[in-house]
Protein backbone atom coordinates (compact mmCIF):
# COMPACT_ATOMS: atom_id res chain seq x y z
CA UNK A 1 0.00 0.00 0.00
CA UNK A 2 0.89 3.41 -1.05
CA UNK A 3 -0.20 5.99 1.79
CA UNK A 4 0.33 8.97 -0.76
CA UNK A 5 -2.22 7.08 -3.11
CA UNK A 6 -4.87 6.44 -0.63
CA UNK A 7 -4.64 9.31 2.35
CA UNK A 8 -5.13 12.90 1.88
CA UNK A 9 -2.19 15.10 2.38
CA UNK A 10 -4.55 16.58 6.10
CA UNK A 11 -4.33 12.69 6.86
CA UNK A 12 -0.91 11.80 6.25
CA UNK A 13 0.04 14.98 8.62
CA UNK A 14 -2.24 13.16 11.32
CA UNK A 15 -0.12 10.12 11.20
CA UNK A 16 3.03 11.71 11.09
CA UNK A 17 2.60 13.43 13.98
CA UNK A 18 1.02 10.95 15.45
CA UNK A 19 4.03 8.65 15.04
CA UNK A 20 6.58 11.05 15.77
CA UNK A 21 4.67 11.81 18.94
CA UNK A 22 5.21 7.79 19.68
CA UNK A 23 8.97 8.28 18.63
CA UNK A 24 9.48 11.43 21.07
CA UNK A 25 7.98 10.07 24.15
CA UNK A 26 9.26 6.21 23.84
CA UNK A 27 13.19 7.95 23.59
CA UNK A 28 11.96 10.04 26.41
CA UNK A 29 10.98 7.09 28.57
CA UNK A 30 13.78 5.08 27.80
CA UNK A 31 12.41 2.67 26.04
CA UNK A 32 14.04 3.43 22.63
CA UNK A 33 15.60 0.30 20.47
CA UNK A 34 17.31 2.31 17.97
CA UNK A 35 20.26 4.17 19.77
CA UNK A 36 23.43 3.15 19.37
CA UNK A 37 25.70 3.10 22.17
CA UNK A 38 26.98 6.50 21.33
CA UNK A 39 24.08 8.19 21.66
CA UNK A 40 23.20 5.76 24.91
CA UNK A 41 26.46 7.29 26.58
CA UNK A 42 25.06 10.77 25.45
CA UNK A 43 21.67 10.49 26.74
CA UNK A 44 22.82 9.60 30.46
CA UNK A 45 25.13 12.75 30.50
CA UNK A 46 22.06 15.24 29.39
CA UNK A 47 20.13 17.12 32.02
CA UNK A 48 16.12 17.01 31.26
CA UNK A 49 15.95 20.11 29.16
CA UNK A 50 18.87 18.74 27.18
CA UNK A 51 16.73 15.42 26.55
CA UNK A 52 13.52 17.11 25.46
CA UNK A 53 16.02 18.43 22.68
CA UNK A 54 18.12 15.36 21.80
CA UNK A 55 14.33 12.75 21.52
CA UNK A 56 13.46 15.89 19.27
CA UNK A 57 16.05 15.74 17.48
CA UNK A 58 16.01 11.72 17.50
CA UNK A 59 12.51 11.19 16.34
CA UNK A 60 12.61 13.65 13.49
CA UNK A 61 15.93 12.02 12.26
CA UNK A 62 13.80 8.73 12.42
CA UNK A 63 11.14 9.65 10.95
CA UNK A 64 13.17 11.45 7.73
CA UNK A 65 14.74 8.07 7.08
CA UNK A 66 11.46 5.85 7.53
CA UNK A 67 10.44 4.28 4.21
CA UNK A 68 6.94 4.09 3.13
CA UNK A 69 6.60 0.46 3.87
CA UNK A 70 7.24 1.27 7.19
CA UNK A 71 5.02 3.90 7.70
CA UNK A 72 1.92 1.66 6.13
CA UNK A 73 3.42 -1.48 8.53
CA UNK A 74 2.74 0.31 11.51
CA UNK A 75 -0.26 1.92 10.99
CA UNK A 76 -1.76 -1.41 9.36
CA UNK A 77 -0.95 -2.97 12.33
CA UNK A 78 -1.33 -0.67 14.98
CA UNK A 79 -4.39 2.18 13.96
CA UNK A 80 -4.36 5.19 14.35
CA UNK A 81 -5.71 6.86 17.47
CA UNK A 82 -6.57 10.56 15.61
CA UNK A 83 -7.03 9.57 11.97
CA UNK A 84 -10.62 8.29 12.72
CA UNK A 85 -11.33 11.09 14.14
CA UNK A 86 -10.01 14.12 11.85
CA UNK A 87 -11.87 12.03 9.34
CA UNK A 88 -14.90 11.92 10.96
CA UNK A 89 -14.59 15.79 11.93
CA UNK A 90 -14.22 16.05 7.95
CA UNK A 91 -17.16 13.92 7.00
CA UNK A 92 -19.46 16.61 9.35
CA UNK A 93 -18.11 19.53 8.42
Amino acid sequence: MRLKEYLSHEELQILDEELFCVSYHAILQGKWPYLDEGQIRKWRLLNPADRQQAAIAWADDYLADLPEWTLSTYFARYGSQYLPKARAKRIHS
